[in-house]
């Protein structure tokens, strides 16, 4: 395709309505404008190699030029516009979904025919609007010690796996056995053999109200809230327990509920004024339970005192993490 179609973005572009696809034409036709006359020919770069592409634009009457006179507003709406038609035209990927806030990117974009829920089947678009073109006016939100301009991200997997400043994808057909693998990544089973190459994380939940450092003024009714999340799938279940894993309650799993991704849970707590121990556990879409502290030195093959002690990390650590509510109040850390 060696045209950037600003024309009827909504009919290929799912995550669009008829309203916002015309607010983008308009916006991008109100910035081109600017600097020059249709038609335009635009340098798209993609996997380093320039392409030549004509946009054909419509010159903005007065209406359309003051309902877009915000200029910051204008080339910030126009660069979405365009970009969606250059990432159409040159990878033939189309907008299937907004982003959500504080997500770090603009847009989720797949091939044609995507469900717009698959998200873990989606890429991140991140858009940055700039005026006149200069690379200095480009304000991202991918700063350079973050890896701009493109860093990869790995769902679900440790974050290692997220390579910044990305430049090139090998695949290979058999594993790497590098030093890491071999030596740092194996975890010795009680069988004597090795688990290799654990780079998705298990599932793991932790309440985060309450927990350490707060403070409950009074007994009464309080929400017990929380995280949940696994590498390995959807969240399908979570547990609070109040009294120290003795018994165990289905907490509320709220919207939205995707692969990968932090699901917040919540159940209604009334305490009594008594000390108190909370834990959650979950469950993803696999049926993989979280371990207890006890499961996990046992699949490791230690006894507890090797957490105890232990002075580095552990990695993949998702044990269950139990908090004790104090009778004056005071919340503190109950993991040993």
């Amino acid at each position: 395709m060696n045209e950037l179609r600003l024309g009827g973005l909504h009919e290929r572009h799912p995550g669009l309505t008829p309203a916002l696809g015309q607010c983008y034409a308009e916006a991008a036709s109100v910035c081109l404008s600017r600097h020059h006359q249709p038609p335009v020919t635009a340098a798209v770069n993609h996997s380093g190699i320039s392409e030549p592409k004509v946009v054909n634009f419509d010159i903005p009457d007065a209406r359309v030029s003051r309902a877009h006179a915000n200029e910051i507003d204008a080339t910030e709406i126009g660069a979405y516009g365009l970009s969606l038609a250059a990432i159409e035209a040159v990878a033939g990927l189309v907008a299937v979904r907004r982003a959500e806030t504080l997500t770090g990117s603009d847009w989720y974009i797949a091939p044609a025919g995507t469900d717009s829920q698959d998200l873990e089947n989606c890429i991140r678009l991140e858009v940055s609007g700039t005026n006149a073109g200069g690379s200095k006016d480009i304000k991202s939100r991918l700063s350079p010690e973050q890896g701009f301009p493109l860093r990869l991200v790995v769902p679900g997997w440790q974050g290692i796996n997220n390579v910044k400043w990305l430049r090139r994808i090998d695949l290979v057909d058999e594993p790497y056995m590098s030093m890491m693998e071999a030596t740092k990544y194996p975890s010795l089973k009680l069988d004597g053999k090795s688990r290799w190459f654990e780079l998705e994380l298990g599932p793991k939940s932790v309440i985060t109200r309450p927990s350490g450092g707060h403070h409950l003024p009074v007994a009464g009714f309080y929400e017990i809230t929380g995280l949940a999340w696994s590498g390995g799938g959807a969240i399908r279940r979570v547990e609070v327990s109040t009294d120290g894993g003795r018994t165990w309650k289905d907490a509320k799993l709220h919207d939205p509920v995707v692969r990968k991704a932090h699901t917040r849970f919540s159940i209604p707590w009334n305490w009594n004024g008594e000390d108190a121990v909370l834990q959650s556990r979950c469950t993803d879409d696999l049926g993989v339970v979280q371990p207890s502290l006890a499961e996990v030195a046992k699949l490791r093959g230690e006894d507890l005192n090797y957490f105890r002690t232990l002075t580095a990390s552990v990695g993949d650590f998702n044990a269950i993490q139990p908090w004790k509510v104090n009778r004056d109040g005071s919340v503190q850390n109950a993991i040993f």
